[in-house]
């Protein structure tokens, strides 16, 4: 959620693939990456710094007990992927949209989120626990 693109930024990058995240950052106009972490996450980890993390419920435990979920399942696929094929009762919320729709959520609900194969639900789920 980086608003301005001229912000100095600093990778926090899988060791080795680097070069790969400031080429990705670089494609969608964010060309101010002035350094990464050594020895990336694990190297923050074993610092004993601070760390979040995200609990994951397997979609198979959902389908079982949809009732149990219903009114918290966000699914930030893109519209026309959310039109072809979702879960009755789902609110689409895609994630490119994500700006306008945040303030639409409660902040004391426990939201699941869900994409085609996990990257987009991980960032949504991230800028939700932020």
């Amino acid at each position: 959620m980086i608003e301005d693109l001229d912000q100095p930024l600093i990778l926090v990058a899988d060791e080795g693939r680097e070069e790969e995240a400031v080429t990705r950052l670089s494609r969608v106009g964010y060309d101010n990456t002035i350094g990464y972490l050594k020895g990336g996450f694990n190297s923050w980890k074993q610092a004993g710094k601070n760390i979040a993390t995200i609990d994951e419920v397997e979609a198979a435990e959902v389908v079982k007990d949809l009732d149990k979920y219903k009114g918290s399942i966000l699914d930030v696929r893109k519209e026309s992927e959310y039109e072809s094929q979702h879960i009755p009762e789902v609110k689409n919320v895609p994630l490119d949209f994500i700006n306008e729709e945040i303030n639409l959520l409660s902040e004391n609900k426990t939201y699941y989120v869900h994409c085609a194969g996990g990257y987009r639900s991980m960032i949504m789920a991230s800028i939700l626990k932020s």
